[in-house]
């Protein structure tokens, strides 16, 4: 019966449809089997029959007359002869058809194994679900389908102890965690001898746990040309974790040495697959040893030529390999490079298939089962243990109290009240508020990358003239050979002279830099426009008495980068009540927040979602959630929203038409690139016809700005309008009205005839000023009739 080999051109689907012909073609071999089965059932049915009749006949004809009856007899004799002849063809035909089934099933597995084990898929195809690879594909199917509970397995699990198997390889495995797969590899290309356990080893990447599992020919090698250097890796198999993966109760209330021996006592067999293949000036082979504890030292277990990716394995039935910690120690290694011929190891897969003998009583009596010895004894129990009294549970001595109001809570004077989870969490908050932070609670101003409006961002005037603002942004990020900078931005490109990433950069080279963009740059000095360091940033302000608002940009910072910056912060008397740090990238936040538990930090986010929000909550108090004004999700909800989470919101770039809006809300921060801050500023409105006297670009704008103490401080120079007495110059924001009208002095330009200036007044109108000029303005005031061009006045006065 001829059938169509596989070859190694053929691609995946020819395969396929290869193997089902074969299927077929078997499936109809079984088909003719069963048919010639019945078939020699019936004849052999119908010879029984056909004797038992003709000897009848036989019997009946003898007792009539002696010769007939002979003659009938011999020809049922015959016809029995025939019947016989008959059934025993149909055997034969039988026999043949098996022996066709089985030559096919040969062929089959033949046909598989010719692919040999340089083809991975193939490979992949024989390797049973506990990571043996068998001979044939046949062979696989046979393994797996005996690997599987039958009835009477399960009758015998139930009644006695059962050999369970359970492999152990690396599968899943996460490199540098050991809690999903307690397995480990390592690696070492630099020893003369073999490495004992206990020594240090180099554990595999993820990428290389990744290679060790697949069977696809793209292992994991490891190799030295040094003479004398022995190349290992080293496999620790932890049998303790495994046999709990099984049976997860089972070794519950035992000492390691009591689980040892445990396992020890119920131990079958190791079986160690492995793939690999090597190379050394002498050979080719590949050994595999295991580690004796009592011996300390290996015992060589496979020592195998492995010149291409070729798979061994071995069996071991001495438990003595397993160590004092439930662990089995494998080592594959070759022999010595001789400082001219390389020596390599190249491991495509390895396992450890641990059999031990399990009872599935005892397995779910640690899990909480209760045989019926048990469950009797707890029926039979007279003393009725269910009706049970608070001193019988452990709560005899707890009070009976109610649960405290929020005003009892917060106050903490009751020693007769309990706390809900809400008020501990409430009085926590208040409890510590003044440790947490250093700055008054309430709507707080925050000058975005500094001042902004008259300086380029994130420079140094633009830092210490962020006069008005309660706190100061900046944004740092770390350059190549590990220092803090100010950028805002990935690349220089926009705000420097230079190009590239911050990252790419050594501190010198930034530093080399210098800012090419920005309001009023021409007035910079040279060491001015100088990008700064993180260190200058909290240096100004320290001397400012201003919070520094820190964002860290996102990347992966090493532990050397967030040590260096604590040790920054520490130096300029920065700590988590003094100073903020944001960040758009919540990993940075977790990291900060294990440096500084009650630092507060803000969650920054383009958009407002539940998950940004459940982020900014996993952060810990107190934190908050940084959202720009102009998104449709900031409304008075939202607001409300995160206070009652115990949340704060900071609203960024909100412009001066839109602050009172914001203040609608309750927002808590406001960061801005407005010079209006804690302490406001706005430019005049002027009226009848006066404008602002630029004096050739030096002068821009008339203002009036809040100082510290309520007091607000007026500034103009302004020319054309008019002269008279009470003539309206500016209105006042509400907020700069004073009570009572105040006058100030300021300087006339008149003509050379009258002395060229003169001395005048002007009037700030208060809310209960009287005569002609309107409350809540700035008015002419004195000796302003002989003005030939412009005015200059500034006064502070008390609001």
């Amino acid at each position: 019966m001829a059938v169509e080999k596989i070859l190694e051109t053929d691609t995946l689907n020819q395969g396929r449809v290869k193997i089902n012909a074969i299927m077929d073609q078997s499936n109809s071999s079984v088909e003719t089997v069963n048919g010639y089965k019945s078939e020699l059932t019936e004849g052999i049915k119908q010879a029984k029959e056909i004797a038992r009749t003709a000897g009848d006949e036989a019997k009946e004809i003898a007792e009539e007359a002696g010769e007939l009856a002979n003659q009938k007899a011999d020809q049922a004799i015959a016809d029995s002869k025939t019947a016989v002849d008959t059934a025993n063809r149909a055997v034969s035909t039988a026999n043949q058809n098996k022996q066709e089934f089985d030559a096919l099933r040969n062929e089959f597995g033949d046909l598989v194994a010719e692919s040999g084990d340089s083809n991975p898929e193939i490979v992949q195809a024989r390797t049973d679900t506990e990571g043996i690879k068998q001979s044939t594909l046949q062979a696989r199917l046979t393994s797996d389908f005996n690997s599987r509970l039958t009835t009477t397995d399960a009758m015998k699990m139930f009644s006695g102890s059962v050999n369970t198997p359970k492999m152990m390889d690396f599968k899943g495995k996460t490199a540098g965690n050991k809690k999903g797969n307690p397995h480990q590899a390592f690696s070492d290309y630099t020893a003369n001898t073999l490495k004992k356990p206990s020594a240090n080893w180099n554990e595999f990447t993820q990428d290389n746990y990744n290679k060790v599992v697949s069977r696809d020919d793209t292992g994991v090698s490891t190799g030295s040309s040094q003479s004398g250097v022995i190349p290992q890796q080293f496999f620790l198999f932890d049998v303790k974790a495994a046999i709990e993966s099984i049976a997860e109760d089972i070794f519950e209330g035992m000492t390691m040495v009591q689980v040892v021996k445990y396992i020890k006592d119920n131990f079958v067999s190791i079986k160690i697959p492995i793939r690999g293949k090597a190379s050394s000036p002498g050979n080719k082979n590949l050994k595999v040893a295991t580690f004796l504890e009592s011996a300390d030292s290996y015992s060589v277990q496979m020592q195998n030529s492995a010149p291409d990716y070729t798979d061994f394995a071995t069996e071991i039935n001495d438990s003595n390999f397993i160590d004092s910690e439930g662990k089995i120690n494998v080592l594959v290694f070759s022999d010595s490079s001789n400082g001219v011929t390389p020596a390599s190891i190249d491991v495509d897969y390895i396992g450890v298939q641990i059999t031990i003998s399990l009872s599935a009583l005892d397995v779910l009596n640690k899990s909480g089962f209760l045989k019926d010895e048990q469950l009797k004894a707890h029926v039979d129990d007279t003393n009725n243990p269910h009706q049970v009294t608070k001193a019988q549970v452990g709560l005899g001595s707890v009070p009976n109290y109610s649960i405290a109001s929020k005003a009892e809570a917060e106050n903490a004077t009751s020693d007769s009240k309990f706390m809900s989870p809400l008020q501990t969490k409430n009085f926590h908050q208040k409890a510590t508020e003044t440790v947490r932070q250093k700055w008054r609670e309430g709507l707080n101003w925050i000058a975005h990358r500094g001042n902004n409006t008259e300086y380029p961002e994130n420079s140094i005037p633009a830092y210490k003239n962020a006069n008005r603002h309660w706190g100061i942004e900046t944004d740092i990020q770390v350059t190549s050979d590990g220092q803090w900078v100010v950028m805002h931005d990935d690349t220089v490109d926009r705000t420097t002279n230079g190009t590239g990433t911050v990252k790419s950069m050594t501190l010198a080279q930034f530093r080399a830099l210098r800012i090419d963009t920005g309001a009023n740059l021409n007035t910079l000095s040279d060491a001015e426009k100088v990008p700064p360091t993180f260190e200058e940033f909290l240096g100004i302000c320290r001397n400012k008495c201003k919070v520094p608002v820190i964002e860290i940009k996102t990347d992966s910072y090493t532990i050397a980068n967030y040590d260096l910056l604590k040790e920054i912060l520490t130096k300029y008397g920065y700590n988590e009540t003094n100073c903020v740090i944001i960040s758009f990238d919540y990993g940075v936040l977790t990291n900060i927040r294990q440096m500084y538990p009650n630092m507060e930090l803000h969650m920054v986010s383009s958009t407002i979602t539940q998950s940004v929000i459940d982020q900014a909550v996993a952060l810990g108090y107190p934190a908050t959630l940084g959202v720009n004004y102009s998104n449709a999700g900031v409304t008075a909800d939202l607001v409300d929203q995160l206070h009652a989470l115990g949340l704060k919101i900071n609203v960024w770039t909100v412009p001066d038409s839109k602050f009172e809006d914001m203040k609608k809300l309750k927002v808590d921060y406001i960061s801005t690139n407005s010079l209006s801050g804690n302490l406001k500023y706005q430019n005049l409105t002027l009226k009848n016809g006066f404008t602002v006297y630029s004096d050739n670009g030096m002068i821009k704008n008339a203002y009036v700005e809040e100082l510290e103490g309520g007091v607000a401080h007026v500034c103009f120079t302004v020319e054309n309008g008019e002269n008279g007495g009470n003539a309206i110059i500016a209105d006042l924001p509400d907020w700069a009205v004073p009570m009572e009208r105040q006058y100030g002095q300021c300087t006339v330009r008149t003509s050379a005839a009258n002395g060229n200036l003169n001395l005048g007044t002007f009037g700030v109108n208060g809310k209960n000023s009287t005569g002609a000029a309107p409350k809540g303005t700035i008015s002419v005031g004195l000796n302003w009739n002989n003005r030939t061009s412009w005015a200059a006045g500034s006064a502070t006065y008390k609001i």
